[in-house]
């Protein structure tokens, strides 16, 4: 799509790939397109990897981007200063382009069930190694900082374990645990905060704001595993992990979900940048997910 912003990062890659397993930030530029008439946008940042089992399994990890504040206050951008940046993973470019647009795809399905959701932009990188002069290009996802999320909607992060469940926000705990359900995603825990971040009210209640969606059966990644300890077979066996206790406490969401099933598979249906078969693909698993919310039974 034309509409795609461009980026391009400028890092000695070999020594970013050499350090993947660290935590260390290594020095870099990043260059922003600002279209066609403006002059690009060029950033000193700090870069390194992230994710626990992205930066382990993945040809290209995740990345952390670090921003001086004083350089974004300049140019008039958020004073937060940092970015996840979703990349590629597998080297095979159409194979990765299609995982990293259906994972763009759940970004924008959250978005539009709940603000309580991180803004996920789709972009083309440009990776220039500043050591051996080698360009790799691909498509990622430019993440919203956490911090800029929580000042959007007036709430404060909280980096917390075993947050009660009572303390969660009812109806955003249900919005989150039934489209992680729809997407069949089983990565992600509020106990152990894991793919998670708590944004905590002005009503004192906790809001799950969820993250990292390559697991789930509607990006179907090469790489994801069924968890067999919640008895599944294969990453498309939906299992329900939220707090409800009943299919009466699920109600209110349900009848939610439902309310939206047109918007839903309409946005699947008018994302073309995915291809057909994804698309078709897609469709046809998220209505079996429909299927189930209109059976009693299955509730």
């Amino acid at each position: 799509s034309k509409n795609e912003p461009e980026i391009t990062i400028r890092t000695d890659m070999d020594s970013l790939f050499a350090k993947k397993k660290t935590n260390e930030y290594i020095a870099g530029t990043m260059e922003i397109q600002q279209g066609k008439k403006e002059p690009p946008l060029l950033l000193p940042v700090k870069i390194k990897s992230r994710g626990k089992f992205r930066r382990m399994k993945c040809d290209f990890p995740p990345l952390k981007l670090k921003f001086k504040k004083d350089d974004l206050e300049k140019l008039g951008l958020n004073k937060y200063n940092e970015l996840k940046l979703v990349t590629h993973c597998l080297d095979d470019k159409n194979t990765s382009r299609d995982l990293i647009l259906r994972e763009h795809l759940i970004y924008k399905l959250y978005n539009e069930l709940t603000p309580f959701s991180f803004r996920a932009h789709f972009i083309k990188v440009e990776y220039e190694c500043t050591r051996k002069k080698s360009k790799l290009k691909r498509n990622g996802i430019l993440l919203e900082d956490p911090q800029d999320l929580a000042q959007r909607l007036e709430g404060k992060l909280v980096q917390r374990m075993g947050i009660a469940d009572d303390s969660l926000h009812a109806m955003q705990e249900k919005i989150n645990s039934l489209f992680q359900f729809m997407v069949s995603n089983t990565d992600w825990s509020y106990r152990l905060n894991r793919n998670i971040e708590f944004l905590l009210t002005p009503d004192g209640k906790f809001v799950p704001v969820p993250y990292d969606f390559d697991f789930s059966g509607v990006v179907l990644a090469p790489y994801s595993r069924a968890d067999n300890r919640l008895g599944q077979k294969n990453v498309r066996d939906r299992v329900y992990i939220g707090n409800s206790k009943s299919a009466e406490e699920l109600k209110p969401a349900i009848s939610y979900f439902l309310t939206k099933k047109e918007k839903l598979l309409k946005m699947v249906g008018d994302y073309d940048q995915l291809s057909p078969e994804s698309r078709k693909d897609i469709l046809a698993y998220l209505e079996s997910f429909f299927v189930i919310l209109q059976s009693e039974e299955q509730v």
